[in-house]
Parts: structure tokens; sequence; C-alpha cells
């Protein structure tokens, strides 16, 4: 918010304005959800329900 990239958008919500590069799954989840999380297990391919870690170990077999 400091930098300007994220305003409040209504009472509990935020929006972005630009978007925003993280480091990994794990962060962009923090981000999102404000608790610890796994972003390997908390992101998902649209469509198939896949995990995010499914995916990238499919992809290095």
């Amino acid at each position: 918010m400091e930098s300007g990239r994220i305003v409040p958008h209504g009472t509990q919500c935020f929006k972005l304005l630009e978007d925003i590069a993280f480091g990994s799954p794990s962060a962009a989840a923090v981000f999102l959800f404000g608790t610890s999380r796994n972003g390997r297990t908390d992101w998902t391919v649209t469509g198939s329900g896949e995990t995010y870690a499914a995916f990238k170990d499919a992809q290095l077999s």
C-alpha cells in the first residue's frame, strides 16, 4: 500500500493497480489470505483442479 500499487476497495477488499511479482507461490498466497500458506497446494490450475505442485512436477519429469 505504501508504494501506491494497492488501494482499498470497499471496506474489506483491496485492488491491485498493477501487476506484482512474488518470489514464490507461497508469498502470493500469503498476500491474498494474510496467513501462513503453502502456495504449491493452495493454487490450482483453472479447469482441472490440479495443484501448482503437481503441475510443476509434471513439467520436470
